[in-house]
């Protein structure tokens, strides 16, 4: 993820192996989903950009789940 720490949206990089849909959710300090990004990408590298409206500065968690892998990650709103 970059940049990390971020001010307004962070990009989210990854690589995917084969064609399919990407669920990528977004968690605050407290373990509440505050916003979710579905997409159907194709193989390749591919990115996200994130901008959370209305949510205040912290730290959030990012679980991306394509298919049966998961990452997961944490970025820092200032």
């Amino acid at each position: 993820c970059s940049p990390n720490p971020f001010t307004t949206s962070v990009k989210i990089e990854y690589e995917l192996l084969q064609p399919q849909t990407v669920t990528i959710y977004f968690f605050n300090q407290l373990g509440h989903q505050v916003d979710r990004i579905e997409r159907r990408q194709m193989a390749g590298k591919q990115q996200v950009i994130w901008t959370p409206e209305n949510q205040p500065s912290g730290i959030y968690f990012i679980k991306l789940q394509a298919g049966d892998q998961v990452a997961t990650g944490k970025v820092v709103k200032m």
